[in-house]
């Protein structure tokens, strides 16, 4: 429950603050969504998809043998994982990192603050998967950095939410991240 609230507040405060600024800030700019190369784009976010997911297989968290089996509970892991590809990376790499800019912190500061605040919203997992999780989202925010939007962050978070669910779940529940 809390961190639902913790989320809702969230979305809250990005949807209020667009509403107070709404005549100055679009949602293409508040969230980095506009791009100059779609195809680009979607490389760049399938090879850092691809490269997560091959760390995360390597480490066994979870291993290859469950990440690209297609059963009932990947199905329904479906919905989530892509909403958190889009949902998380709209907010750490596309509104925090704006906030931040605004702020008057360089790159290095957007991509550093970005990440870790990340990388505590995944408190849930424990120590070893905040980490874990603040340095997939160094390399997000890298790419977010890189190629000026979110979509390559968003494409990566995807494939790789789409290949560890549920998973990384099942392995939560058991403990066995901590």
């Amino acid at each position: 429950a809390l961190l639902f609230a913790t989320a809702a507040a969230l979305w809250i405060t990005v949807a209020l603050w667009w509403l107070l600024n709404r005549r100055k800030d679009s949602p293409g700019t508040l969230f980095a969504t506009g791009t100059g190369s779609v195809p680009k784009d979607l490389l760049f976010g399938i090879a850092l998809g691809v490269f997560w997911v091959a760390i995360y297989g390597l480490g066994n968290q979870p291993g290859f043998s469950t990440m690209f089996v297609l059963d009932a509970g990947k199905l329904r892991s479906v919905p989530t994982s892509l909403s958190a590809g889009f949902c998380e990376e709209f907010l750490f790499r596309g509104f925090v990192i704006l906030m931040i800019a605004r702020a008057g912190g360089n790159k290095a500061a957007q991509i550093i603050w970005s990440s870790a605040a990340f990388g505590l919203a995944h408190f849930q997992w424990g120590l070893w998967g905040m980490l874990w999780t603040t340095l997939l989202g160094l390399s997000l925010a890298g790419a977010r950095t890189l190629r000026g939007n979110v979509w390559p962050a968003v494409v990566a978070h995807s494939i790789l939410d789409l290949c560890i669910e549920p998973g990384l779940l099942e392995m939560a529940a058991k403990g066995s991240l901590r």
